[in-house]
């Protein structure tokens, strides 16, 4: 069994901390970091990565200074291997029927006054 931090999230002085160890660049791509930045488990916090590891040499740290697009890449390029692309593109054409039909029976609804479309 993993012996893990129980803090899922970091704290204020953790963030400024890493902000500041980031000298305000993101970690993954080196764009300047912008107010939505995330502060990223290396390893993710769901497998055992902790949320201490602000030690000074910078080897050591656990966590990472990771613009949102930049988090979202490397979180894609991760799972990649695992989408089948066929049942993925299956699941998007059903959702956008879905919409479709909601956005048609919503045009209806306003059409009629916002009573039932008959």
């Amino acid at each position: 069994m993993v012996e893990r931090d129980s803090r899922r999230f970091f704290s204020k002085d953790q963030r400024s901390i890493l902000y500041d160890r980031a000298e305000g660049r993101c970690q993954g791509c080196s764009t300047a970091l912008t107010d939505g930045w995330h502060a990223d488990h290396k390893i993710p916090w769901a497998a055992g990565g902790p949320t201490y590891g602000f030690d000074p040499r910078p080897v050591q740290w656990e966590v990472e200074a990771l613009e949102p697009a930049e988090l979202q890449r490397l979180v894609l390029a991760a799972i990649a291997p695992y989408v089948d692309r066929d049942v993925l593109a299956r699941q998007v054409a059903r959702e956008e029927g879905q919409r479709r039909a909601l956005t048609d029976f919503l045009d209806g609804w306003d059409a009629a006054g916002g009573e039932a479309p008959s």
